[in-house]
């Protein structure tokens, strides 16, 4: 993140450049009989900066950014790390070795303003600030309007999500509950197999058992023909023996018509 304090302050120290170079450059044009009409020319300035570790990489973007927007100065930079909590106690130390531009903390202005470690700016170069501060006023604004825009919408994501996972999990409840009734449909229906089989256990049974009811009545039908046969044979013998045979003949022709219900009913 930006801070935007520093940056007020080392673009207002950089705007500085333009009456030190006047006065502390090379002396390139201090000839009075110049041309004043003579193309400008680039003039050399040293410039001393402090500033904390953490601000190494801004710094030098910053004065990147310096040098670009005024090719006319031709800036040396000499960077010392020296943290803000110890800007005061370093200037006062030695004033004169203080550097021409250095970060410190608020609370240090009164200190640094007893020792003479702060220069006061001109009017133009006081305009500038104020200008440049109220651009990043609004552009402070802007980045807050987005940042709250973010939020806003990053609210409405998580209702999303938060409705979209309560969907999920009602979805997930309903493929449960029809997870359970396929599994009871499923029982149900190896039940009705288990019972078909059974059914058909029965069936193969009965079909056997009648199988041997009517083999067995088959072989009765085979032993009356037999005896058939033989009363047949005995009534050839003449009427005494014949008669003999008239009750047993009377009794075993009750038998064909019991038969032939089985066969019937069968």
């Amino acid at each position: 993140m930006i801070n935007w304090k520093k940056a007020v302050g080392i673009t207002a120290a950089a705007a500085m450049l333009i009456p030190m170079a006047a006065c502390g450059g090379n002396d390139n044009n201090s000839n009075g009989g110049a041309s004043s009409s003579a193309p400008a020319e680039t003039q050399s300035v040293n410039l001393s900066v402090w500033s904390p570790q953490e601000d190494a990489d801004w710094l030098k973007d910053m004065e990147a950014a310096f040098e670009k927007a005024h090719p006319e100065y031709k800036v040396t930079w000499k960077n010392s790390v020296v943290s803000e909590g110890d800007a005061a106690k370093t200037v006062q130390t030695d004033p004169s070795a203080a550097a021409d531009v250095f970060m410190f903390a608020n609370d240090q202005l009164g200190t640094l303003q007893e020792a003479n470690a702060i220069a006061p700016v001109n009017d133009t170069v006081a305009a500038q600030v104020k200008e440049l501060a109220r651009e990043i006023k609004v552009l402070a604004s802007e980045v807050d309007a987005g940042v709250n825009d973010v939020e806003t919408n990053a609210c409405r994501l998580s209702g999303s999500i938060e409705s979209s996972q309560q969907a999920l999990g009602q979805g997930v409840g309903i493929v449960a509950q029809t997870g359970d009734s396929f599994l009871k449909i499923t029982e149900a229906a190896e039940g009705a197999v288990s019972v078909q089989t059974e059914i058909s256990g029965v069936i193969d049974a009965s079909r056997q058992e009648l199988q041997t009811i009517c083999h067995f009545f088959d072989q009765i039908k085979d032993q009356y023909q037999e005896v058939v046969k033989h009363i047949n044979a005995a009534s050839l013998l003449g009427t005494t023996k014949s008669a003999m045979f008239e009750d047993m003949d009377n009794m075993i022709s009750q038998i064909p018509p019991l038969v032939k219900d089985f066969e019937a009913g069968r």
